[in-house]
């Protein structure tokens, strides 16, 4: 009687993993602007191996919450740490059967500021700040059929030297670039199974010159002025010929904007 029951709790668990949902596919997609902020798309494909599975699916249509969708499938949650914004999901079952769920959210701060010197900013974003990384083990393990890709928006100028602007660690996890000169990005990849025990993308930005305070100006001339005192000594001479003799300086550019005066010709006797 003890045999009968355990082959039957067996079949049922056979049953119960045949039925189960499963992932195909899992692509999780960060675009990073200037301030670090994160531009969040993740799509997942499922497959289905009952119409009840379909049907629960297409009930979920609409629905704006994480929770309704993790207990559908406790794969679906997102996979980048940090208040959320903005927050939709989108699903549909494809052409082919398969059910397709688009999650798209906004994370402020998410490359954090690494460095700055001068005008330049590095920003970088960690293995930690994805739920990808095993803090107490601290390790990254991207699970397979996923796959993590960063996108930067780039200067043409920028985009021909990607490597002086870009920097991933380990570089061996990473592939890529791929530049798209019509979007102006560099994208960077990472494809499961994959594991480190850390990494780091970061990015170099310029500030514009309204973004550069005038401390900072200051700052670089003085640091200039000490570095450089042969040029800052003939600078400051300049400056002060210019101021005693103001006067006759202005006076000689008068002078040659002037142009030659108009020669009176003799007049002819009749």
């Amino acid at each position: 009687m003890k045999e009968i029951a355990q082959i039957l709790v067996l079949f049922l668990v056979l049953i119960s993993c045949a039925n189960a949902i499963s992932l195909e596919d899992r692509l999780i997609t960060i675009k990073l602007d200037t301030n670090g902020k994160a531009h969040v798309i993740e799509e997942f494909t499922i497959s289905f191996s009952t119409t009840t599975e379909v049907d629960n699916f297409k009930g979920l249509a609409g629905i704006n919450e994480l929770s309704a969708w993790k207990n559908f499938f406790n794969i679906i949650e997102p996979s980048v740490l940090g208040e959320k914004t903005n927050l939709q999901i989108v699903s549909k079952v494809d052409s082919l059967g398969f059910g397709r769920i688009l999650i798209d959210y906004y994370v402020s701060n998410c490359a954090k500021l690494e460095n700055e010197s001068g005008r330049f900013l590095t920003k970088n974003v960690r293995s930690n700040q994805t739920s990808f990384y095993d803090a107490e083990n601290k390790i990254f393990t991207l699970p397979p059929k996923a796959t993590l890709q960063f996108q930067v928006f780039l200067p043409k100028i920028e985009l021909y030297n990607v490597e002086n602007y870009v920097t991933t660690f380990p570089s061996a996890l990473f592939s890529g670039p791929y530049v798209d000169q019509k979007t102006g990005t560099a994208t960077y990849i990472i494809r499961g199974p994959a594991s480190a025990s850390e990494f780091s993308f970061s990015y170099k930005i310029e500030k514009g010159l309204g973004e550069w305070d005038v401390q900072n100006i200051i700052n670089t001339i003085y640091t200039w002025a000490f570095t450089n005192p042969i040029y800052t000594l003939v600078i400051l001479t300049v400056i002060v010929l210019v101021v005693v003799y103001r006067y006759e300086i202005f006076n000689l550019l008068v002078e040659s904007f002037s142009g030659e005066e108009e020669v009176e010709l003799p007049k002819r006797e009749l």
